[in-house]
């Protein structure tokens, strides 16, 4: 089995787990803060919570639609952002809660809640915004149905 990086390993009390965000599945995905995501300060560089965002968004889409190829992913990322809240620490073990709010005709949203495990500190916060993505075409495409099913209420509105 593969293990994505910055996972506390799976078999551990720390697997991922299910949750439910204002009706949308969700994924929270314990990360261990390594040595090689520090600056020269001793906290996570802000570029490694992008990292943290795309390694939750390829587990929630294994965990949630059996994805297992790149091809399987069918997306691409235009956009993200991220709000740095506090410092996060080499060793500590951050919770990474990750959802989709929005799905549009093409696009859809990640929503990213990073937590430290001990204290419930909050860290950050981000977002992507991804187009559905067909790799033959290299076009964008309508969301497909199995993704809508895992936001609330089917993507309508978004």
């Amino acid at each position: 089995m593969t293990v994505m990086t910055h996972a506390v390993r799976a078999g551990s009390a720390s697997a991922p787990t299910e949750a439910s965000i204002g009706g949308s599945k969700a994924l929270v995905i314990p990360m261990e803060v390594e040595f090689h995501d520090l600056d020269a300060m001793g906290h996570v560089n802000n570029v490694r919570y992008f990292t943290f965002m795309e390694a939750a968004r390829v587990a929630f889409f294994r965990h949630f639609l059996d994805a297992r190829r790149i091809h399987d992913l069918q997306m691409i990322a235009v956009e993200a952002s991220c709000r740095f809240l506090s410092p996060a620490h080499w060793g500590e073990i951050l919770l990474v809660q990750v959802w989709i709010p929005r799905v549009g005709n093409t696009s859809f949203d990640f929503r990213y809640e990073m937590t430290e495990r001990e204290t419930g500190r909050r860290v950050a916060r981000g977002r992507t915004v991804c187009v559905s993505w067909d790799y033959e075409t290299e076009s964008k495409m309508r969301v497909p149905d199995r993704v809508r099913r895992l936001c609330a209420g089917g993507g309508l509105g978004g």
